[in-house]
């Protein structure tokens, strides 16, 4: 047949005009000038001269041959920009073939098996779609001074479902990635973003999309914080018999910060967890540079305040003082979990905003120095809390507070938190941390006309609360005390 090529690897195929069309018109798509009848006309020309070679020298011509025609016939009709294109194309193409692979080896994918893919790098459809990537789930590779593929990001995910696969297989493997690569499937946001790496291998939790806590013990609020911070959504529970059954916190406590005023401490002497020590009625609470560090940070404040820690050496502390030292700064690389360090400030905010909700809180008095929190008060700690969690200047927290049917204070909180100053609206700081949390009633009992009603009204003016019934989710799974949607 006059009308065949011969291939790199010198094999000899049908010649295929449809490949070389759809190429021009790849090149031609990104000067913004596609002309679907001048890739049908060269590609035409080609194949004459294809088959005028054959004729005269008793030989088919090679695929490079080809591409130097094409490029050629570019040219000659004056489709400058489309040539170049085609010839960065071409280089591009020689480039995957000789000398691409993936950034790391991959248990269950090849690299030649992922090289067929690498010719379409950039799957996606809209530059929003290649911007939320990038932004959220590709990881910087540190050693190569860039951020991960689409593909390499997806042979990442692949390889990792196979290392939880009870019966793993390279064909499950390619499978999988095949479905990923082209979005058939998608893979959780978390396991995009966490899975096969380090971060998950510490901790499982950062394979979590989201999680769910019954606010009954103060202690609670140490697992919201560390899931938090690992990138889980939040939902919890503040019920009012839930929140009864939280111990009495001290309203006599100290608070203070020792700021590190920029003078951080040398990477490698930095300490990872959070130690403390005490000095007549003070105790200096030294944060350890890690997420165990920040919440055992939150952890020795609650034990203070709750009376939890019941020896002779803790009862006479009066006095609480945070050190920072070993917090890395603003704007560090985060090797294991990725991103940029926060600095100490949204934690020390946090923190500040905590015991402040302890010295202020309008619960139940137990005695002159201590009293029994309300919804409103724990819902106000877990906004403080989500606040304090920042990924790269980014505030990464998302959560969902269950309120009580009868609970007005919780149901009101985000009512006021912008107020009006004269014609314009303002933000009230002193309740912005509420715009952390999105709130919900749970019915627990179909509302009356007058109660919907009610509810529907805050609605229509803030957006919230949202209502969960708990009658259905009970009658479904009587075992169940919430939810994160």
């Amino acid at each position: 047949m006059k009308h065949s090529i011969i291939k790199r690897d010198g094999s000899i195929v049908e010649f295929d005009k449809t490949k070389i069309v759809n190429a021009i018109e790849s090149a031609m798509d990104e000067t913004g000038q596609t002309d679907v009848g001048i890739c049908e006309e060269v590609a035409d020309e080609v194949w004459e001269e294809n088959e005028h070679h054959v004729d005269m020298m008793g030989r088919y011509m090679t695929v490079e041959q080809v591409q130097d025609i094409i490029e050629d016939k570019l040219l000659e009709k004056g489709w400058v920009e489309s040539a170049k294109r085609y010839i960065r194309y071409r280089d591009s193409h020689k480039y995957i073939r000789e000398e691409w692979k993936p950034y790391k080896k991959f248990e269950y994918l090849s690299d030649d098996f992922l090289r067929k893919y690498a010719y379409n790098p950039d799957p996606f459809k809209t530059q929003l779609g290649k911007v939320t990537f990038y932004r959220t789930y590709s990881r910087y590779l540190k050693s190569l001074g860039r951020r991960e593929t689409f593909l390499e990001m997806n042979a990442r995910v692949a390889d990792y479902m196979m290392e939880i696969d009870p019966l793993p297989t390279v064909k499950k493997a390619e499978e999988l990635f095949d479905y990923l690569f082209n979005m058939k499937v998608l893979s959780s946001g978390r396991i995009r973003y966490t899975g096969g790496t380090e971060a998950i291998k510490r901790n499982f939790q950062s394979a979590f999309n989201c999680s769910f806590l019954v606010m009954d013990n103060i202690f609670n609020t140490l697992d919201l914080m560390y899931l938090l911070m690992l990138g889980s959504g939040c939902g919890f529970r503040i019920l009012k018999d839930d929140v009864k059954k939280i111990h009495p916190v001290r309203q006599d406590l100290e608070v203070s910060h020792l700021a590190s005023d920029g003078k951080y401490m040398n990477k490698d002497d930095r300490k990872e967890f959070t130690t403390t020590k005490v000095s007549g009625d003070t105790l200096t609470i030294v944060v350890g540079d890690s997420k165990q560090g920040w919440v055992d940070a939150l952890k020795a404040m609650l034990e203070i305040a709750t009376s939890y820690k019941s020896s002779s050496a803790y009862k006479v502390i009066n006095k609480i003082q945070f050190n920072y030292d070993n917090v890395r700064p603003s704007g560090e690389k985060l090797e294991t979990f990725g991103g940029t360090a926060s600095g100490f400030i949204p934690l020390k905010n946090a923190l500040e905003g905590i015991s402040n909700i302890f010295t202020n809180s309008s619960g139940e008095k137990i005695s002159r120095k201590r009293v029994k929190l309300k919804p409103i008060d724990i819902l106000d700690i877990n906004c403080f809390i989500a606040e304090a969690i920042v990924v790269g200047g980014v505030r990464r927290s998302s959560m969902l507070a269950i309120l009580d049917p009868t609970d007005e204070e919780s149901i009101n909180a985000k009512a006021n938190i912008y107020i009006k100053d004269g014609s314009k609206w303002v933000a009230n700081t002193d309740l912005l941390h509420r715009q952390m949390s999105n709130n919900s009633i749970a019915y627990s009992n179909k509302p009356t006309r007058e109660e919907w009603n009610e509810h529907m009204k805050k609605i229509r003016f803030s957006g919230e609360p949202a209502s969960l019934n708990y009658e259905e989710m009970w009658r479904r799974n009587p075992d169940a005390e919430g939810l994160n949607p």
